[in-house]
């Protein structure tokens, strides 16, 4: 099935052919959580583009297909920024910023969020 959040269908990988209520009702919140993250970060003057991408395979949860492959890149940027750290002090967030262009990436429990963001526009929203 498809979501449509912010005026944008995307495709949602939280249904699957047959499920028990329990896996119903989780796929459901998960989903409500999805749709108020969005719904709260582009309520944010000057975001662009919202990305939320499975931590396990890297599938898309939310985003245009278009967006897919920069934020996968971003997830791979991320996974190399964990390295600068040991494993007990667990990356929360990276940012990264052009005088045009900012990119945020938090990756939390079982997703990583990918935020576009244009800097003059306003602040940064909190991730």
């Amino acid at each position: 099935g498809a979501v449509s959040t912010a005026g944008v269908q995307v495709p949602c990988s939280l249904s699957a052919p047959i499920m028990s209520p329990d896996a119903t009702k989780k796929a459901a919140s998960s989903l409500r959580e999805v749709e108020e993250t969005v719904a709260r970060l582009t309520a944010h003057k000057g975001v662009k583009k919202v990305v939320i991408l499975s931590q396990e395979h890297g599938d898309v949860i939310f985003g245009s297909p278009d967006d897919v492959e920069q934020a996968k890149t971003l997830t791979q940027v991320t996974a190399l920024s964990r390295s600068l750290f040991d494993s007990a002090d667990a990356l929360s967030f990276v940012r990264i910023r052009s005088q045009k262009h900012e990119v945020m990436v938090a990756p939390h429990g079982e997703y990583t969020l990918v935020v576009w963001h244009d800097p003059q526009a306003a602040p940064a929203p909190e991730l």
